[in-house]
């Protein structure tokens, strides 16, 4: 049994056409690592790719973006979600996590090179959420005189038509942050 990959547009198998849409999409198949393997496919094969073609550099892609989900946004999240000591020791990890993203940043615009890829889109909530989560929890975290190159990524990011078109409300994020921070201190408060 082949995977297939089917879209609202086109409910034809990959191997019989030539691109497909994004749109809607539907991954149908026997294990993930399959899915994967055709997400991935798609993503490479589009006009403006997310990952990059050479293996080694979406490898790359892949890594930056597992590591903002498993090391930089959990260390950001205790930061927030704590106060006093607990805080104070979660923006340290926090910090010491965002120095290996300033370093990657080294000599580029974005994560892969010149142009918006996959790891930019993965790290992106650090363009916006970040400032919010600082505001609220009344921390800071990235500043730009300690990760320059992180703070005109950010920018930069920020300022790319696709992405500061489609924006959460500031306003709205405060707003939820505040309540979510309020009820995760309350959870850890002793009792």
């Amino acid at each position: 049994m082949s995977c297939l990959i089917r879209t609202a547009a086109n409910p034809l198998p990959l191997d019989r056409r030539e691109e497909s849409s994004s749109k809607s999409l539907v991954i149908l198949g026997r294990s993930s690592k399959a899915s994967t393997t055709l997400w991935a496919r798609l993503l490479h094969k589009r006009e403006n790719p997310l990952l990059p073609e050479d293996p080694l550099e979406r490898a790359a892609a892949r890594s930056w973006a597992k590591f903002g989900d498993d090391k930089v946004l959990p260390s950001i999240w205790e930061s927030f979600t704590n106060e006093g000591k607990e805080q104070e020791e979660a923006i340290v990890e926090a910090k010491e996590n965002l120095k290996y993203l300033e370093e990657e940043q080294k000599g580029k615009k974005f994560f892969g090179g010149e142009k918006l890829g996959f790891a930019d889109i993965a790290l992106g909530w650090l363009a916006h959420y970040e400032s919010v989560f600082e505001d609220v929890a009344g921390m800071k975290l990235l500043t730009e005189e300690e990760f320059p190159l992180l703070s005109a990524w950010k920018l930069t990011f920020a300022d790319a038509p696709i992405i500061k078109d489609n924006w959460p409300s500031r306003d709205k994020l405060v707003a939820k942050f505040q309540a979510t921070r309020e009820d995760q201190l309350l959870k850890k408060a002793p009792k």
